[in-house]
């Protein structure tokens, strides 16, 4: 599993979730012509908070794409020798990786 696949199903998910929030974000960083942005003029309106997306995006990258159970289970098979691969499997998997 590619790290590149994660973060295109991951931005695809965040579109679902929250359609609106890519025009909001184009026009949130917007500077004013002297390069400086707009000041605010109450201080106290001031907000933050975190959206599903952000949510989506901690649980998305805090979990790990390691399966450990099946790991074991190779190391297993493979340290008491009964692990067997098939010379024309080996064979297509090369010739595969050699054509892409």
């Amino acid at each position: 599993m590619s790290y590149q696949n994660n973060i295109s199903n991951l931005q695809s998910l965040l579109q679902i979730l929250n359609p609106g929030n890519a025009q909001k974000t184009e026009t949130a960083g917007k500077t004013a012509a002297n390069g400086v942005a707009p000041a605010s003029k109450d201080f106290n309106a001031d907000q933050a908070s975190v959206s599903v997306s952000g949510g989506a995006l901690s649980q998305a990258l805090s979990g790990s794409d390691v399966r450990t159970d099946k790991v074991a289970a190779l190391q297993n098979t493979i340290a008491s020798g009964l692990y067997q691969v098939s010379p024309g499997d080996v064979a297509d998997k090369l010739i595969e990786s050699l054509l892409s």
